[in-house]
């Protein structure tokens, strides 16, 4: 009956250590660390990139535990049910920021309205990333231009975001900081510091970008994070195409030569063939030599990236297993004439071929997984939210299906499937159990995995009142 299970049990065991302050050499100034009972909790929200540097101990304030950080500040309320004890302080309500609540807008489904104000789509990401109205609160303003600082801002109860403009980057509002300006006497407030923003970091999706354009039914489903490739490139496997590119440098982005790296070979050059519905291809002007290439196959190649993401023809079309299949450089093209209308012509799936072959290790998932409603009235809808990150690098994993078994009081199993994880890493899912009782509790099972990987749950449960 509670959320971020999963963490709160590591908190319990580090609840008794002292902070982390420490003393460097002799007249050296205090490097000041996060607390020990604030540490899992830290790194789970971004750690030192997303929240900044701690800029003081933690101490005690009405009963609770606090640390300031560049950005926010920390809360631990022991008084709290478990799973509820952590959280971030108001910040932005003590500011003095507020615009006057807008009108809910009419027709526009795709406008996030959030207690009056609309959030920022620009903020959208970053917002749900960071845990949505729990864990950053309500907005307090509309997204708003500070031309002194060239940059939108929008401020939210606990945080507060801004971009700078020409950038896509979203940065934290130094919330920590501000607030110790206005108390520098706060035993919280030790360190002297510059105004703080996160430092930019290598997009955690840096193929994202194609991959929407060109769209998944030509890439297929990911098989893989990004991940460094022997040859030094950071490479992503999808189930039809091998991306790759230079690490700092998203301008060299190209695809793996995938046919020919899972065995295909360069066919000999041939002559034109008097054929209509096929286009001869010239790779060889001294001899006149090339391939015969279908007209439909053209056609789908120019609307899918070009010849030149496609790369040259390196045989003739073939037949396999009732499929007519044509090679490129960089992917192969399949002609099913049984398939649906509109899709005889795909990819080959040689992603999964690649990926047997690399010696690519899936990144260790990690959960934290909420319920809308720990304790449900009777009839009412239950939502759950699973939000999936690669543990070592702390960064949203997107295309994760979580599945999930609710297990009923007479001992009924119901299983079901998330969507797919966007790109802040979250998915949700809506549950109706009718003919819950009053005194029912309802357990669940959540388990997430990537291809190769070894599945990751958490068990939780919630009940009906």
């Amino acid at each position: 009956m509670n959320s971020l299970k999963n963490v709160v049990l590591m908190f319990l065991l580090v609840l008794g250590l002292p902070g982390c302050a420490s003393m460097g050499p002799s007249g050296a100034t205090p490097t000041i660390g996060i607390d020990g009972r604030f540490i899992e909790f830290y790194n789970l929200m971004g750690g030192e990139r997303t929240l900044g540097k701690a800029l003081g101990p933690a101490f005690p304030q009405d009963g609770k535990i606090s640390q300031y950080t560049e950005n926010v500040l920390m809360v631990y309320d022991e008084s709290k049910p478990v799973g509820e004890r952590f959280n971030f302080a108001p910040l932005g309500n003590t500011f003095g920021l507020s615009d006057p609540p807008l009108p809910i807008p009419e027709n526009q489904s795709e406008v996030r309205y959030l207690n009056g104000h609309i959030l920022s789509a620009d903020f959208a990401a970053l917002f749900d990333s960071l845990g949505g109205v729990r864990f950053v609160g309500y907005p307090l303003t509309e997204a708003r231009w500070n031309p002194e600082k060239s940059r939108y801002e929008q401020y939210f109860e606990k945080m507060g975001f801004y971009r700078r403009e020409g950038e896509q980057q979203v940065y934290l509002l130094p919330y920590g900081h501000i607030d110790c300006q206005r108390q520098p006497s706060q035993v919280g407030c030790v360190a002297s510091i510059s105004e703080a923003i996160i430092e930019p970091q290598h997009l955690p999706q840096p193929f994202l970008p194609i991959v929407e354009r060109l769209g998944q039914d030509f890439t297929g489903v990911p098989l893989s994070q990004p991940y460094l490739a022997p040859d030094g490139m950071l490479e992503q496997i999808y189930e039809n195409i091998v991306l790759a590119v230079q690490p700092g440098n998203l301008r060299t982005i190209h695809l793996r030569q995938l046919p020919l790296l899972v065995g295909y070979q360069r066919a000999p050059l041939v002559p034109l063939l008097n054929d209509p519905l096929m286009v001869f291809m010239v790779l060889d002007p001294a001899s006149g030599l090339g391939h015969n290439v279908p007209r439909p196959f053209l056609t789908y190649i120019a609307a899918h990236g070009g010849q030149e993401l496609a790369g040259a023809p390196i045989g003739e079309l073939f037949e396999q297993n009732g499929v007519r299949r044509q090679c490129f450089e960089n992917y192969c093209l399949d002609y099913d004439p049984t398939a649906p209308p509109g899709t005889e012509i795909r990819p080959t799936p040689l992603g999964l071929l690649y990926l047997r072959g690399q010696n690519y290790q899936p990144a260790m998932l990690s959960l934290l997984v909420w319920e809308a409603h720990s304790i449900l009235d009777v009839g009412q809808e239950q939502v759950l939210g699973v939000r999936v990150l690669n543990e070592t690098a702390n960064q949203p994993i997107q295309n994760i299906e979580p599945k999930i078994e609710i297990t009923l009081p007479n001992g009924t199993v119901k299983t079901m499937v998330f969507p797919p994880t966007s790109n802040a890493g979250n998915t949700y899912l809506k549950v109706n159990l009718p003919g819950l009782k009053s005194g029912d509790l309802v357990t669940y099972k959540v388990c997430a995995s990537q291809p190769g990987g070894a599945p990751v749950c958490i068990s939780d449960s919630w009940l009906v009142r």
